[in-house]
């Protein structure tokens, strides 16, 4: 699977490295003229039968606050009503676990933590450091029935839905 990220991830420091061994896309958010131009690769990628992860809120945030969630920027969904692809709506929450990690018999998921979260100016190795300090921490993958796309669909409406169906899932 490709993940479509922001054209900075290729020069950071071994994240850049991993970005291209899994065939990462990228996004140059500063020139809104090369966005169609990104939508077509994803596109392309659809039509080949990959999948493509796109983070439709565009930024990160801790992650921490339930129902709190930044709008879905619609320009990506048009990849996939263009390749005919239906879309799946995934959330992924960290939360701290019982036993440091363990979620064996006596194991379970507790609350959120925001220990994951990349947020604005911090250094990539920061957050890498962070995140491997941070004892018992497990990542929660939550996936919503899939959303035909048709070529009539419209993107705003599409991601309006993949977010409400995210939202009612929380």
């Amino acid at each position: 699977m490709s993940v479509l990220a922001r054209h900075e991830v290729r020069d950071w420091p071994v994240v850049g490295w991993c970005a291209r061994r899994f065939r990462t896309l990228y996004v140059n958010r500063e020139r809104l003229s090369l966005l169609p131009a990104a939508v077509a690769d994803v596109a392309q990628q659809l039509r080949a039968g990959r999948r493509v992860t796109v983070f439709p809120e565009g930024t990160t945030s801790c992650g921490v606050t339930t129902g709190h969630q930044r709008r879905f920027r619609p320009a990506f969904f048009q990849a996939a009503i263009d390749a005919g692809v239906p879309v799946y709506a995934m959330r992924i929450a960290y939360r701290h676990c019982a036993d440091g990690g363990d979620l064996g018999e006596r194991g379970y998921l507790g609350p959120r933590t925001p220990a994951a979260a990349f947020l604005g100016a911090e250094q990539v190795p920061m957050s890498l450091w962070r995140i491997a300090k941070a004892p018992g921490v497990v990542a929660e993958l939550v996936c919503q029935p899939a959303l035909a796309t048709v070529p009539t669909s419209r993107r705003g409406e599409l991601a309006a839905r993949c977010q409400r169906q995210l939202m009612d899932a929380s």
